[in-house]
């Protein structure tokens, strides 16, 4: 059970990187061209994440950036009995009107040393998938608009843009506002039919001066324990 409810938690982490290249990476319709974000390395945001077994932290920061790539370090914590720890680093580049997911790292206590994840994991999971992130266009993008909502959170109440992706029996609607950046989110509600589908995280506080957990020139290749504890792939998904 332990194991099972792991993935599922784990599963939702590796599925954050999809908003957050939509909200960090494009920046919003304007930047579509493309210029690389113009980012401050250790800026980022903590979140409240209520899931359908508890509460979890989430903290995330802009780990590196240069001219060509930013990368963007995850910090994750299930605060029920499974405890699950884990920090993941994701690195964006430019590839034409788009970003791209370039390399993934994850690192857990229980297995020592910084690992590279595979191609597959890159993709999404089994419901929203990154490519639905991956917009071109002011049109594209604005087609997501659903409204501006007044929305509270701990960190305080706001005026934010609200925009809905849909996809594969996944829902997730996004709360967005200037003053949230380097990430921008203010509030996800994510809703499927899954349990993995199902969680809401609101903003609680902004990150100034962070230092990154993770050192890519460190990282070893992807065990075959850490493997069997991940969601699994398939037809390059990621599932329970």
């Amino acid at each position: 059970m332990q194991a099972e409810t792991g993935r599922y938690n784990l599963a939702r982490a590796l599925g954050l990187a999809a908003w957050v290249i939509w909200s960090l990476a494009l920046g919003g319709p304007q930047s579509f061209g493309f210029d690389m974000p113009k980012l401050t390395k250790g800026t980022g945001a903590r979140f409240d994440m209520k899931l359908s077994t508890g509460a979890a932290e989430v903290a995330i920061i802009v780990a590196d950036t240069s001219n060509s790539e930013s990368a963007v370090e995850y910090y994750f914590k299930d605060l029920s009995w499974t405890g699950i720890e884990m920090w993941q680093r994701f690195h964006l580049r430019p590839e034409g009107k788009k970003m791209r997911l370039a390399d993934g790292f994850i690192l857990m206590p229980q297995f020592g040393q910084a690992m590279k994840l595979t191609p597959e994991y890159l993709q999404g999971f089994d419901g929203v998938q990154l490519s639905s992130f991956m917009m071109e266009s002011s049109a594209e993008f604005n087609a997501h608009k659903v409204g501006v909502e007044k929305v509270t959170v701990p960190a305080g109440t706001v005026e934010a843009t609200h925009y809905r992706v849909q996809q594969r029996g996944q829902t997730i609607d996004f709360w967005v506002h200037d003053s949230a950046k380097p990430v921008g989110v203010v509030k996800v509600v994510s809703s499927g039919k899954e349990i993995k589908h199902n969680y809401t995280m609101e903003l609680r506080s902004l990150i100034q001066n962070a230092q990154p957990k993770i050192d890519p020139s460190k990282a070893g290749p992807l065990t075959k324990e850490a493997k069997e504890f991940l969601p699994k792939t398939g037809a390059g998904l990621l599932t329970q």
